[in-house]
């Protein structure tokens, strides 16, 4: 008897998880890789290939250029009807990988290459077939979707750095007033976390394996001793821009696929990071959300604008995140030479996937969306004076005033100065007129260092 059974037919809207329900629609191209027929398709691309290349390794028939491409159409052409074959058998047999190679035969036998058959899936453990398949539907989602999803978010936030470079406020450390800085720096903050882990992992290379049921080839190195296994285990892989690893069990180790989800992990606590970030400044005035038409932010409350594309965004990549957690605490052990707990979990890669994605469509929809309120920073700045406390005690230390330290934080901790209480302050202070004097010309919307300067230095 089979695992799992065969669901009923069912809409979106009784899905149980929300990125099949819900939110659907949203990560829709998720699918194309992680779903149950996506991962059908990927082993049945690499039986295939497999047996092209295998053929030309130990077969004594030719397989023409013609039987070649028809036996790539299979999986080029593969369809929901053709996936639907596997399961059912699965169903039948309980083994979802051997299902796809009678798919394979079944298919042969339609194209009159029976004679091909007895190589298909020779030398290879189910191993072979679904680690690889799981890194190529990684390697691909990275490559051909993930990587500009990215792209569009860290570009964003760029532009918003140079937007704002002028765009100064009052920040804040400890929830407290600290002294100011500028919109563009705190973004360009963002930007530099990000596009140095988005580097890392376009810069990953993902492993793969054809080294049979312990990792040895004992099944091809006992029949054919004289051939270089390890050589035709690199070509085979190489075909898929696959790292080729020769130090396994019978699964390829998952440190590397592990790797690729850490820095995944990275990138979406960074962007849940600035969701926190934006959802606090937003909370005190510094952006406003611009609202769009037709939308309702409150069922009671018909004024709101609420930030929901930030809490989403935080809410998804905290998901992604505790799965991806799981995931990387509990792959790279697997018991002895093979048990298949890893094989249940790696089925969550689609939600991880999802919820990232999901995330990230959210956080940039948020950033696209507001806009900063420089009359508010600045009227705000303007009201704290004692923030100026740390340029009036450097200043007195380099006239040479041993106590300046102490001396400041007696007149401003704890205290809200106005720009007269500030100057009046200044006047009582027993020191030289020129020292006098620089405390008198500081201002606070002038006293942001390099801040402007630290964005043009953003690549």
């Amino acid at each position: 008897m089979a695992e799992f059974k065969e669901p009923k037919e069912f809409s979106n809207l009784q899905a149980i998880s929300s990125v099949d329900g819900r939110f659907r629609g949203n990560v829709e191209e998720v699918s194309e890789y992680f779903s149950e027929y996506a991962t059908m398709k990927t082993r049945v691309e690499l039986e295939t290939e497999w047996l092209i290349h295998i053929n030309e390794v130990i077969g004594d028939k030719e397989i023409t250029q013609q039987q070649k491409n028809d036996l790539r159409k299979v999986y080029e052409s593969f369809s929901i009807e053709d996936a639907q074959w596997i399961q059912d058998k699965d169903l039948e047999i309980n083994h979802d990988t051997k299902s796809s190679e009678y798919f394979l035969r079944m298919k042969m036998e339609e194209l009159g290459m029976e004679e091909l058959a007895p190589l298909v899936h020779i030398g290879l453990t189910s191993a072979d077939v679904d680690d690889n398949a799981v890194r190529l539907s990684v390697k691909r989602f990275e490559e051909e979707h993930s990587v500009d999803v990215r792209s569009s978010i860290n570009n964003y936030i760029k532009k918003i750095s140079l937007k704002y470079k002028d765009g100064i406020f009052l920040a804040k450390t400890h929830g407290r007033q600290a002294v100011p800085s500028t919109m563009g720096k705190e973004f360009a903050n963002y930007y530099n976390r990000l596009v140095k882990i988005d580097k890392k992992l376009k810069g990953l290379k993902f492993e793969g394996k054809v080294t049979g049921a312990v990792g040895n080839w004992n099944a091809l190195y006992d029949r054919y001793p004289d051939v270089n296994w390890i050589e035709v285990n690199r070509a085979f892989l190489e075909k898929f821009e696959l790292e080729p690893n020769m130090f396994t069990t019978q699964i390829l180790p998952y440190d590397n696929l592990v790797e690729y989800l850490h820095l995944t992990h990275q990138y979406n606590y960074v962007l849940i990071n600035l969701a926190k970030d934006m959802w606090k400044y937003i909370s005190e005035g510094y952006f406003e959300l611009v609202p769009k038409e037709g939308e309702v932010g409150s069922s009671t409350m018909a004024h709101k604008v609420n930030p929901i594309s930030f809490e989403g965004c935080e809410s998804h990549l905290i998901i992604s995140n505790g799965i991806i957690e799981t995931l990387a605490k509990n792959l790279p052990t697997n018991r002895l030479q093979r048990d298949v707990t890893d094989k249940y979990m790696i089925r969550e890669l689609g939600p991880v996937m999802a919820n990232s994605i999901l995330g990230y469509s959210m956080i940039y929809g948020g950033i696209t969306n507001v806009e900063f309120n420089q009359t508010f920073a600045s009227e705000e700045l303007s009201q704290h004076w004692e923030i100026l406390s740390e340029p009036m005690q450097t200043i007195l230390r380099t006239h040479g005033y041993q106590d300046a330290y102490e001396v400041i934080k007696e007149k401003t901790r704890g205290k809200k100065l106005t720009e007269d209480e500030y100057m009046q302050l200044v006047d009582e202070l027993r020191i030289s007129k020129e020292a006098k004097k620089e405390l008198q010309e500081l201002r606070p919307d002038k006293y942001i260092g390099w801040a402007k300067d630290i964005v043009k230095k953003i690549k």
